[in-house]
């Protein structure tokens, strides 16, 4: 089963679909074995929250939350199934009361010591007042999202694709769309919508990791894998970019490693500090190349000059192998195989790092796709 997207879609309405939404943290309320460890009614209003039915789920579970309001993971479910309706409802006040309850259900949760991430989203997420577009095209969506909360998802892609038909550049209406078909089980057909959102704006991580889940439940594990990645590469300083390429390493049994590299010199405008426990020639240099003050815009350039005059030093003082210091021996590699940048792109970012890394993909995304094929994926 997929996992819930109720508000990720209900940030995205909020702010009526801007291409420069953030993607948002999107984990199930609930997972099948605490479903299958449930009773009675408990265990038919989890069932429906698993498979997304929050038309279904919602009046259950507000009535199992009543009776007991420290159930947590009943109390974090109607928070996602209100949202949902929240989502698609047809007018303001039906909108603002379903936005309303949820929100209480997130803080009842949070009351009775929820810690889990969907809710302390939810409570972000309803910190913002509830707005309403009365558009053409809101009203569309929320049509989309109505089907897709009672679980009607070929009706939802119907009204998805109505929307695309009037503003072809909308993301969530593509994303939306490969969605449904995902809870179909059409793959070919959820990989095509996926592709569309693409298409719109390949800088957004999600759709590539949407796509990532359908692949991976076909079984193309290398395909699924690259997807993944992609996501990754779209948006690095995303968090949320890497919980696909995690759930496929934990599926498939492999390791996510990123080299060993620990610098005992930190440095900054002509300070440098060190741990003299390990302090060496090369590392020194390290720090007095970092020292210097960079030229703005340059901050990327920078950090490997730095890594690249340390191993220059290395190399003076004979250390060929490095077989002493692992992460000596790991940048020898890296710089060798060209992707230091992606290493320091990926793991050794600064806020002035980052603001370069558009412009190093736009020329390097094969490099980028390299580090985390050769380096991080064991």
């Amino acid at each position: 089963m997929h996992p819930h997207k109720r508000l990720y879609r209900f940030a995205a309405l909020l702010m009526a679909w801007s291409l420069q939404a953030a993607a948002a943290p999107e984990f199930g309320c609930v997972n099948q074995l605490e479903v299958s460890a449930s009773k009675g009614e408990r265990a038919l209003a989890l069932a429906a929250a698993l498979r997304g039915d929050a038309a279904a789920g919602a009046p259950a579970l507000a009535k199992l939350a009543e009776q007991n309001p420290a159930d947590i993971v009943v109390q974090r479910c109607l928070g996602i199934a209100l949202i949902g309706l929240a989502a698609g409802a047809s007018d303001a006040e039906k909108g603002e009361e379903y936005y309303r309850r949820g929100r209480i259900a997130f803080q009842k949760a949070r009351e009775f010591g929820d810690t889990h991430i969907i809710t302390t989203f939810g409570l972000e997420i309803t910190e913002k007042p509830y707005t309403f577009d009365a558009s053409p095209l809101a009203a569309i969506m929320r049509e989309g999202e109505a089907a897709f909360a009672r679980a009607d998802f070929r009706a939802a892609t119907h009204h998805y694709q109505r929307a695309i038909l009037l503003a072809p550049n909308l993301y969530e209406a593509a994303l939306f769309s490969g969605d449904a078909y995902y809870q179909l089980k059409e793959w070919d057909a959820a990989g095509l919508w996926f592709g569309k959102a693409i298409a719109i704006d390949p800088a957004r991580e999600t759709a590539y990791r949407y796509w990532g889940d359908a692949l991976m439940v076909e079984g193309k594990r290398a395909e699924a894998r690259d997807k993944f990645i992609a996501a990754i590469i779209a948006e690095p300083y995303n968090r949320t970019a890497y919980k696909g390429l995690g759930h496929w390493a934990q599926h498939y049994g492999a390791r996510l490693e990123a080299p060993h590299i620990q610098i005992p010199v930190q440095a900054e405008a002509k300070a440098i500090s060190v741990d003299d426990t390990r302090i060496t020639p090369y590392w020194i240099a390290y720090g007095i190349a970092r020292a210097v003050p960079k030229k703005e815009g340059n901050a990327l350039q920078h950090e490997v000059e730095a890594l690249q005059a340390s191993l220059q030093v290395a190399r003076e003082l004979g250390m060929t192998s490095a077989e002493k210091d692992i992460s000596l021996a790991n940048l020898m590699r890296l710089e060798k195989k060209g992707l230091l940048e992606a290493y320091v792109l990926f793991h050794r970012a600064t806020k002035e790092i980052a603001a370069q890394y558009h412009a190093y993909r736009a020329a390097n995304r094969d490099a980028l796709q390299r580090y985390w094929l050769e380096e991080v994926i064991k």
